[in-house]
C-alpha cells in the first residue's frame, strides 16, 4: 500500500499569514512526532501573500484520519478557521 499523501492549500485573508503560518509551525512541530507522519512541511508561495500550504505525507490514510484526532490538530483548525477565505485539499497517493 503506498503512503498517503495531502495538499492542503489555504487561502488566507489580507494580513492574517504570519499569524496563520505561526499556528501552523506549531502544528507542524507536532505532527512531525506522530508515528505515522513521514512529512509535514510549512510552505509559503513567494508570490501569494494570501496563501499557506500544508505538505503532508503519512504512512497510510489511517494515520492522516488520526492525526486529526489530536487536540493540536483540532485546536489549529479552530484557531485560523476566522482566517480563511478558502481552503482546499488534494488527497494523493504517494509514490
Amino acid at each position: 500500500m503506498p503512503a498517503f499523501a495531502i495538499v492542503a492549500t489555504h487561502h488566507l485573508k489580507q494580513g492574517k499569514r504570519e499569524a496563520w503560518a505561526a499556528l501552523a509551525a506549531i502544528n507542524a512541530v507536532e505532527a512531525r512526532k506522530e508515528q505515522g507522519c513521514l512529512q509535514f512541511d510549512v510552505v509559503l508561495p513567494r508570490d501569494r501573500p494570501d496563501m499557506g500550504i500544508l505538505i503532508e505525507r503519512y504512512v497510510d490514510e489511517a494515520a492522516w484520519n488520526w492525526h486529526f484526532e489530536q487536540s493540536y490538530c483540532r485546536d489549529f483548525m479552530q484557531a485560523i478557521e476566522t482566517m480563511l477565505v478558502d481552503r482546499t485539499r488534494v488527497l494523493c497517493d504517494a509514490v
